[in-house]
């Protein structure tokens, strides 16, 4: 079985590369956010916050500024740190275990605002109604956890003052995780300069997916690195920026546009950036795509569904075909990736069917395509 799997891959011509995190951590890049977390870069912005935040001494803070409008003395906060390593550590309960959260699930949850919980308004919505409150008392948002939520107020009132304009407010926000977004790229950056053999690990590893780099048309990257002098002068395109200027977003899907929360989804991020055009230019080029190390996490299904709809997945009569390739790697197990890559293919094929038919009760799609043989899940 495996060696049919082996010998159709190598059949396959005009292969498009979609690249997540897998592959930088196979070529020996310490990538994970945990890794960012507890590294020397973020140490200052981060772990620091254990010592310098007094929780007591920030509500005591946040009280006096709103009931008085005076200036008193703010808490200290790490140097260079911005809002969201204050946010992201907040929500790593587990950080003494190496537990850190993930930032784009993270990201998403925030900005959600669900029917009939807090009044029908996200974490960042409560953070600003504080800043712009009219009143001495600080509202109660029922079940959300009013220490993250005056921690979260206490740095903005430091940095920015009382802001009433809801649009300006979220401008902040989105300037302060571009502080932190350069944070990473540096950190990213600087695994790519300790580690001297990445870019001969990445080229072994691209050939190891297509068997013949010749049959690659393009490479998309979600990640921050580059691959170098890239001889074979593969078209590459990092999808959500490089280190210089990478970007962190939430699918808009979960957004409505009228949400001054909109300017963080990937597709606003994209557009500003301009780093869409690459992929429309392309389009008509590749037949198959392999797909590497990639979580298939929901943030990033706005990428692949225009994906899917090109290569026609829902339509029997085509010969396209998708490969969700892994590796083992140092500190993975072997069942586990397995495991989670199954999980994550059946969540977003079951997803794309109900973007495509949201009228059907009982999803096939991907009992066609593996059936087809277009759709193959391989260790490599």
């Amino acid at each position: 079985m495996e060696n049919s799997k082996k010998n159709y891959i190598k059949s396959l011509e005009k292969m498009e590369i979609i690249l997540g995190n897998g592959f930088d951590l196979f070529c020996g890049l310490k990538t994970r956010y945990s890794d960012f977390f507890e590294s020397n870069n973020a140490s200052l912005q981060t772990k620091d916050w254990a010592i310098h935040l007094d929780f007591g001494r920030l509500k005591t803070y946040f009280n006096k500024e709103i009931e008085n409008r005076e200036q008193s003395a703010p808490p200290k906060t790490p140097k260079d740190s911005s809002l969201w390593h204050l946010f992201f550590y907040l929500k790593s309960p587990q950080k003494e275990n190496s537990k850190w959260c993930e930032i784009e699930e993270e990201m998403l949850h925030s900005f959600e605002r669900k029917e009939n919980v807090n009044n029908n308004m996200s974490f960042w919505d409560m953070v600003f109604k504080l800043l712009s409150c009219e009143t001495k008392a600080i509202p109660k948002y029922g079940t959300a956890t009013n220490e993250d939520i005056e921690s979260c107020g206490a740095y903005m009132l430091k940095k920015y003052g009382f802001e009433s304009e809801e649009k300006i407010f979220f401008k902040h926000l989105l300037k302060e995780l571009n502080m932190f977004e350069k944070d990473f790229g540096s950190y990213v950056l600087n695994q790519i300069k300790q580690n001297k053999d990445y870019y001969l690990n990445s080229e072994k590893l691209l050939k190891r997916l297509s068997t013949n780099t010749s049959k690659i048309v393009s490479i998309d990257s979600f990640n921050y690195s580059n691959l170098g002098k890239n001889k074979d002068r593969i078209s590459f395109h990092n999808v959500n920026g490089d280190a210089q200027y990478p970007i962190f977003g939430i699918d808009s899907a979960n957004i409505k546009i009228n949400n001054p929360a909109y300017i963080f989804t990937k597709t606003s991020r994209r557009l500003i950036r301009d780093i869409n055009s690459f992929f429309i230019a392309k389009l008509g080029d590749f037949k198959n795509v392999v797909v590497y190390g990639h979580s298939l996490n929901e943030q990033d299904y706005s990428f692949f569904f225009p994906i899917f709809d090109y290569l026609k997945l829902d339509d029997a009569s085509q010969s396209t075909s998708i490969i969700f390739a892994y590796s083992e790697f140092e500190g993975c197990d072997s069942d586990e990736i397995c495991m989670e890559q199954m999980e994550a293919i059946c969540s977003i094929f079951y997803r794309y069917e109900k973007y495509l038919h949201p009228e059907r009760e009982e999803m096939r799609l991907l009992d066609s395509l593996s059936a087809q043989g277009r759709i193959i899940s391989r260790k490599i």
